[in-house]
């Protein structure tokens, strides 16, 4: 498990279930840009990853989110018609 200033990403979910690695980067990401509020440069740099990645990613979560929320399909499905 990864701990950082009393954070703990958990790889189960709340049915025991081991999550999806895109999840946990997203519960990552998420924590990230609270705790940079909301400053894209700074959460790149401390995740080690390039800006535009980080905002391509944040895109794909923000899709999966609004599609799961209108639709049938799972979010992971959702996940992966969104690569």
């Amino acid at each position: 498990m990864a701990v950082s200033e009393g954070v703990i990403v958990s790889p189960y979910g709340a049915n025991g279930e081991m999550r999806k690695l895109w999840q946990m980067e997203a519960d990552v990401i998420e924590y990230a840009m609270r705790r940079y509020g909301g400053n894209v440069a700074e959460v790149a740099r401390r995740l080690q990853i390039g800006r535009s990645t980080l905002r391509r990613r944040l895109e794909r979560y923000e899709d999966v989110k609004r599609r799961s929320v209108s639709s049938d399909l799972s979010a992971d499905a959702l996940f992966q018609s969104a690569a």
